[in-house]
């Protein structure tokens, strides 16, 4: 089994998991929305408004495999 197709296989695990709506598009719209107010109230900079609304970090998954037992389960 390849390194995705183990994480994969962990992550469907209706045992371990539950598979839930990602909610990032709905908080990156209210983050946007309250930096817009912010700056038209001027209580943060243009520079401030653009760094709130700039970040693109999404949600990752990582396994660590465990490659001391046999067939290299994930963590």
């Amino acid at each position: 089994m390849t390194y995705i197709s183990k994480v994969e296989d962990k992550l469907t695990n209706k045992k371990l998991f539950n598979q839930v709506k990602d909610p990032t598009k709905k908080i990156k719209e209210s983050i946007n929305d309250l930096a817009d107010q912010l700056f038209k109230k001027k209580k943060i900079t243009l520079k401030e408004k653009h760094e709130f609304t700039s970040i693109e970090n999404v949600p990752t998954i990582i396994g660590q495999p465990k490659i001391h037992k046999e067939n290299d389960p994930m963590r």
